[in-house]
């Protein structure tokens, strides 16, 4: 169990402007606050995506954010909670395809939907992309700060990435080898 799990209020919610595409992250576990806001705002047509990359490869990850993508335009709203580099990396290029699109270098890379195969990870069809102004992005601090991020036409979310916290684990495991070579242990 995850401390303060369940004691996200759902007032924090208020607070929060749903767009098209809402990306929540560093929430903990609060599927049950994500759902009475949703209940509360009135969306019936609302898809609650909870983090998607539970028990998905990374290649799997991105498959399946172009999917919620591409259906995108089904739902009134969709709310996509995750702490995924992965899916906000995806969700960048896709941020980024969509403001390039009409530039000659990107066309080559974009897929019309009439050819559509499947949702393959190394095509980017037409649906797939999206509009930075119809994203928003918050990132929870902790169950009651909470931050609205910046989203870039070209680059898209500015979210801190999980890479920091793998880098500083990388410098910790090359510490610890060194160490030992130094010492002559």
């Amino acid at each position: 169990m995850y401390p303060n799990s369940m004691s996200l209020s759902i007032e924090i919610f208020d607070k929060i402007e749903l767009n098209k595409v809402t990306v929540l992250t560093g929430l903990s576990p609060c599927y049950t606050e994500l759902e009475s806001f949703i209940t509360k705002t009135g969306h019936k047509n609302c898809r609650l995506e909870f983090f998607p990359e539970n028990y998905l490869h990374p290649r799997h990850q991105i498959k399946h954010l172009r999917k919620i993508i591409s259906e995108r335009n089904i739902y009134d709203k969709t709310i996509i909670a995750t702490n995924s580099d992965y899916i906000i990396r995806e969700l960048n290029t896709l941020i980024g395809l969509f403001a390039r699109k009409d530039e000659e270098f990107f066309k080559n890379m974009i897929i019309d939907d009439s050819k559509k195969e499947d949702y393959s990870y190394f095509k980017v069809y037409k649906s797939m992309l999206i509009d930075s102004k119809d994203v928003t992005a918050y990132d929870f601090i902790d169950d009651i700060e909470w931050k609205k991020l910046e989203i870039d036409k070209i680059l898209g979310i500015g979210a801190k990435s999980m890479d920091d916290i793998i880098v500083q684990m990388n410098q910790l495991q090359i510490e610890i080898y060194y160490h030992d070579l130094e010492s002559g242990e």
